[in-house]
This record gives structure tokens, sequence and C-alpha cells, in this order.
């Protein structure tokens, strides 16, 4: 009996320790994204997200009130813009990429591991493909090219 009691308290204390070192992880998370995104103060971005913002303008991913994101938001090198509504759910595994526009309305549920592009992110001819690729890994981000980008909105 004592040594289940003992078990018990030492599960409540590991608990404890978890969701303190999860809140501390949070708030560490949310300053980062904070300066590279504009984020409604009753947002939750979980320990599993990303948010990269390659041209650094914060005004380009804007996420509304209560809403959890858990994936990927992805703000190609030229610009893109992603606006979330509020009360949204991004499941963990998806990745949402603007090189254009991706605007979600108030109250979207995205499930887990879902993509959402607003562009095809490579030419379609093989050889020109190569080229970028070689260009991506020599020199980094290629500047000029026609990713076919359209706006997306889901309302």
């Amino acid at each position: 009996m004592i040594k289940k009691l003992i078990k018990y308290i030492f599960y409540k204390f590991y608990l404890i320790g978890q969701i303190e070192y999860n809140n501390r992880a949070l708030k560490i998370n949310r300053r980062v994204f904070d300066t590279i995104a504009d984020i409604h103060p009753l947002a939750t971005i979980s320990n599993s997200a990303s948010i990269i913002n390659l041209p650094k303008r914060k005004d380009l991913i804007k996420i509304g009130k209560e809403t959890n994101i858990r994936g990927e938001l992805l703000i190609l090198e030229l610009g893109g813009e992603i606006i979330i509504g509020e009360h949204c759910f991004m499941g963990a595994g998806s990745r949402i990429w603007s090189r254009e526009k991706i605007k979600i309305g108030n109250r979207v549920l995205i499930s887990h591991n879902v993509n959402i592009h607003d562009n095809i992110s490579h030419s379609l001819d093989p050889e020109e493909r190569h080229k970028d690729f070689l260009h991506i890994f020599c020199n980094g981000p290629i500047l000029i090219n026609d990713y076919r980008a359209k706006e997306i909105i889901i309302g």
C-alpha cells in the first residue's frame, strides 16, 4: 500500500514537472515566434510547431484569437502571406507554404499531415528543376522562377 502511495506521489511530481517544462518551452517559442509573426495573445503555438518567415517581415504571418497551431508555416524568400482567422486548429505535421497569399477563415479545422501550398515550389521542366536544385544547394534561394503562385482562400 505504501509503495503504491509513494509511486503515486512521485508520478504526480513528474506530471507537475512536465507541465512546468512545457509551459517554459511554450513561453520561449512564443517569444521567438512573436518576432517573426503577428500572433494574437490568446493564440497557442505548440512546441511541435514551426514558423519560418524567410523575408523576416512580421506582417506577412497573422494568427487570430484562440487559434492553435501545431504544424509548419512557411513564407518563401520572395514573400507571400499567411492569414489564419480566429478559433482555428492546424494539426501536427501539416504545412502551409506561401509565395503569394493563403487566407484561412474563422473556425477552420485543418487535420494532421495536411499540405496547403499556393505554388508549385519548383519548375516542372526536369532540366530547370535540376539547375534550381544545384543553385539552392550551392548558393541559396532562387530569386527568379515561375512558381505559378495563386492566392488560396479557405473559409
